[in-house]
């Protein structure tokens, strides 16, 4: 069974991938899920790093079964990671408490984790 502290760092590892989607996202102006584009994912001010389209369908597949089993949580994801609002802007365009925004964006974020787990899961097995 894994530690906490390996669970934290792989939940900071999705962050990381979320951030990425959301400045490619950003820097290919799209805004919807499910188009080609190229696949720049800005990991820091200081450089990019390139994923294969691959990785970005990868990632916007996983969001697209986020927005159909919880909306709420890929509008908080989206909020948080492609408009780069604050926590009190995503509470107020979404009209939720402070509270449930921050279990709605741990949800998103643990959706990922896990839907990116099972399909690395089910590689190794294939």
């Amino acid at each position: 069974m894994p530690t906490i502290q390996k669970q934290r760092d792989e939940l900071e590892d999705v962050r990381l991938l979320l951030q990425c989607w959301g400045n490619w996202l950003n820097a290919v102006n799209e805004t919807q899920l499910g188009h080609k584009s190229q696949s720049v994912f800005s990991i820091s001010p200081g450089g990019t790093q390139e994923y294969d389209d691959d990785k970005a369908e990868e990632i916007e597949q996983v969001l697209v079964h986020l927005l159909r089993e919880v909306p709420l949580a890929y509008k908080v994801i989206e909020q948080s990671y492609y408009f780069k609002g604050s926590v009190r802007d995503g509470c107020e365009r979404l009209k939720i408490k402070r509270t449930r925004y921050c279990d709605l964006k741990l949800q998103g974020e643990t959706f990922v984790f896990a839907y990116l787990a099972m399909a690395k899961k089910y590689k190794k097995i294939a």
